[in-house]
């Protein structure tokens, strides 16, 4: 039942704390494991704490960590050219790598080369099968810019950033190593056992490689760029961001975080850990099939051009599909920063995502484009142009994280976007375009004032504001950092038409401004002033937004920051994920928190009032637009009710056994032993209270044999 009119007229009786913003932590800070991934070249690659491996029909590549903030990447190839016994060479077939756990192996004949990877080295290990008798020496050649430093004992591959060890070989018979000689010429590195070292026809020898940085370091990587989806099947979030290996190499990862934000042991995957450039990863949720995309540009070292590609992974997964492309992969042109939106409903047929990007024709043409994709990574729609226009260049292009599909009579994605009038004067400009691809609303000017307007943000529908068309939050700056501005926009075919005039938040609410990022759960709004990272939650009564907490500060020192609701996901209104690059503390790394994102206090509380054994449970929260259950247990034979009102002082005043929660001038008596219980969407009933005591007609030792249980009391939040 909705909660009566006449009780939904009252007023909040006390001060409403606000919601609360909890951290869960930092994602991934050290490696648990080795990680593997396969190029599209069929390259085989690892990453450690310390380097990275990469295994090809070249032989083995080594390649240090040597700090986030180095130039490039300092590999050492080692390629094992040649095996020899006496005077005899050993034949070496040509190998690809073979991977079982963390053992990469090449078989090459009488030869096996295998590399066991651990965390912090790789420990490369040469196995000899041959009945041929005499000395054995194995020669490697290396290939890297790095010097060997004749001064350390040992061979010390380094520059000023670092230094890769080649530790001593030895020969491993039984459980005792014997160390053998080792020595290198600039070129080639020569390994030399001795006959009287052989026990047997099989010969194992072993050096170790490992790095170093300077100063010393344990992998501290820089992370960024971080982006969050939601799905309510599995209920835990996908958080995606971006490592920096150094200047030319940056990586993707993926990690589980429940509903509460708190990690999900063993969830972590990479998209890429090559040695290429993968960018700006954003994902989405279709909640039918529970599946998430991750989206990226990628630098084509061959076509020489970033292009969009994307890569599934399963809610209820820890691995991840293959890559694919999805910007036209015939471009001449580079494509850029892709974002994409999901789908929340359950119908068999919504199972798209819309995936929006950059097309750079020059430096003064830039289109935006899209791509309808179906849950099964095939195309549902050719690429779509959604603003494009010569000489024009539109850029930084975000679509809304949800289409509110299942929850509205209109269900369509938002594309905000700026358009460069001049270098000084930025405007934003948007589109619409329904789950079927069709673009609802074109490309139409949204804020062109004369003064720079950037960095637009969408926020998912907010599906129970009613109206013909759905309601958008659009954030974004003005003239400078200091200034946030909000939107409240309808599409129509004619363009985007706002509910209410542009709001300032930076001079009405004391929001900081630059970078500013909203979400809704459908009912309400969050949003996040940019510098200084201060949130809260606005309420719309049809007229103007209403603030329904104090400001908070997200923890450390936030940047970056994306905001999520579960209700993106198909979830509950109120709750939303928080992501951002915490820069308090050197390296940078991506923080994960929890907000409540509505008027906290007390919700649901529990008075002992009952008697003879009459219990009462509930579920749910008496947020805005969510339901509260009741239920009557150990009822035996007696008639279930509820009485259902305001609250007062319990008295026993009926029943000098039985105490009364309920105030019965205002109490409705509904029948049964369950109470639904559906809070109204309007803001006005926020702080109002009510209770609810669950009665047993039979038994009891009160008037007609009534019992009570206890009382639940709660406010609407």
């Amino acid at each position: 039942m909705c909660l009566p009119a006449l009780l939904a007229a009252q007023r909040p009786q006390e001060p409403v704390p606000p919601s609360v913003v909890v951290n869960h932590g930092r994602v991934a800070p050290t490696r648990d494991r080795v990680h593997f991934a396969q190029t599209d070249d069929g390259r085989l690659w690892a990453i450690g704490t310390g380097y990275k491996a990469s295994f090809g029909a070249d032989g083995f590549v080594y390649v240090p960590f040597f700090g986030s903030s180095a130039p490039r990447n300092f590999p050492v190839q080692f390629r094992l050219r040649s095996v020899r016994i006496g005077n005899r060479e050993l034949a070496l077939a040509p190998a690809e790598p073979q991977q079982i756990g963390t053992t990469v192996t090449f078989a090459r004949g009488a030869v096996t080369e295998r590399y066991e990877l651990a965390l912090d080295h790789v420990e490369q290990i040469f196995v000899v099968d041959s009945a041929l008798r005499g000395d054995v020496e194995v020669e490697l050649q290396v290939t890297s810019e790095l010097g060997e430093d004749r001064a350390l004992p040992g061979l010390q591959f380094h520059n000023e950033l670092g230094s890769v060890s080649y530790g001593s070989a030895h020969v491993v018979n039984g459980a005792v190593l014997e160390p053998v000689p080792t020595t290198f010429d600039g070129q080639t590195i020569r390994i030399h056992v001795a006959e009287s070292h052989r026990t047997g026809d099989r010969l194992v020898i072993d050096p170790l490689i490992q790095s170093s940085t300077t100063p010393a370091s344990s992998f501290n990587i820089d992370q960024g760029q971080p982006d969050l989806a939601y799905d309510v099947t599995f209920d835990r979030y996908l958080v995606v961001w971006e490592e920096y290996f150094s200047a030319t190499d940056t990586d993707v990862w993926t990690q589980y975080r429940d509903g509460t934000g708190a990690d999900v042991p063993s969830s972590l995957q990479s998209v890429d850990v090559s040695g290429g450039n993968y960018l700006h990863p954003k994902v989405a949720n279709i909640n039918q099939g529970s599946a998430f995309l991750i989206v990226f540009e990628f630098f084509d070292t061959v076509a020489g051009r970033f292009r969009i590609q994307g890569q599934r992974r399963l809610a209820v997964s820890n691995t991840l599909g293959s890559k694919f492309t999805i910007s036209d992969p015939t471009l001449s042109v580079s494509c850029y920063r892709p974002d994409i939106g999901g789908d929340p409903s359950t119908l068999v047929t919504a199972t798209r995502w819309l995936v929006v990007w950059q097309r750079n024709n020059s430096a003064t043409d830039s289109d935006i484009e899209g791509r309808l994709v179906r849950s099964d990574t095939t195309f549902a729609t050719p690429v779509l142009t959604i603003a494009n226009a010569n000489n024009h260049y539109y850029n930084a292009a975000f679509v809304s994280q949800s289409n509110g599909n299942g929850l509205t009579a209109s269900p369509c994605w938002m594309v905000a976007y700026e358009h460069e009038f001049s270098p000084t004067d930025r405007d934003i400009w948007g589109a619409a375009i329904d789950v079927s691809g069709a673009i609802v609303t074109p490309n139409s000017v949204i804020s062109a004032a004369l003064r720079d307007e950037r960095s637009p943000n969408v926020s998912c529908p907010a599906t129970d504001l009613g109206g013909s068309q759905p309601l958008f939050m659009l954030a974004y700056q003005h003239d400078d950092t200091s200034q946030a501005m909000a939107r409240l926009l309808r599409p129509f075919p004619f363009g985007f038409v706002n509910d209410i005039t542009p709001v300032n938040m930076t001079t009405s609410f004391n929001l900081p401004g630059g970078y500013a990022k909203c979400d809704s759960d459908g009912n309400r709004f969050a949003f996040v002033g940019g510098i200084g990272n201060r949130i809260t939650t606005f309420a719309y009564d049809g007229t103007q937004l209403l603030q329904q907490e104090p400001l908070q500060s997200l923890p450390g020192l936030p940047a970056y920051v994306r905001l999520v609701s579960k209700r993106s996901g198909g979830g509950p209104r109120t709750d939303y994920g928080i992501v951002d690059e915490d820069r308090q503390f050197g390296p940078y790394r991506i923080m994960v928190s929890a907000y409540g994102g509505h008027a906290l206090g007390s919700d649901v509380t529990r008075r002992a009032t009952a008697c003879n054994g009459l219990d009462i449970d509930f579920v749910g929260r008496s947020f805005l637009g969510e339901q509260l259950t009741l239920t009557l247990t150990s009822l035996g034979t007696d008639i279930p009710l509820f009485a259902f009102g305001m609250p007062v002082p319990a008295t026993t005043a009926l029943c000098t056994q039985c105490a009364l929660g309920v105030d019965p001038a205002s109490a409705i008596l509904v029948l049964g032993a369950t109470l639904d219980l559906t809070m109204p969407t309007a803001p006005s009933i926020v702080g109002a209270q009510f209770a609810a005591q669950g009665l047993g007609l039979g038994s009891g030792p009160c008037v007609a044999g009534l019992r009570f249980s206890d009382t639940i009391d709660f406010t609407v939040r």
